[in-house]
């Protein structure tokens, strides 16, 4: 394991690295459950190169119509 960080280092960071370790888990936990959903997806569509870009396209396609609409929850 490394060492920490000495103080003067720390001080020279934004307070977003430094003290908002619970946003910065809520972010990393996000991410991680839409991946895994976007992966499922991929899997369930037969896995492999093809399926991603499928997937990616209905990703793709629903974020267009959504905004267009104007809707927030599509």
């Amino acid at each position: 394991m490394s060492a920490p960080l000495p103080k003067s280092a720390l001080d020279k960071r934004p307070p977003c690295v430094t003290q908002d370790s619970a946003a910065l888990l809520a972010v990393v936990s996000q991410r991680s459950r839409y991946a895994g959903e976007v992966a499922g997806a991929v899997n369930a569509d037969g896995g492999g190169e093809g399926a991603i870009w499928r997937v990616g396209l209905r990703l793709h396609t629903a974020l267009r119509d959504a905004c267009a609409s104007g809707s927030e929850t599509a």
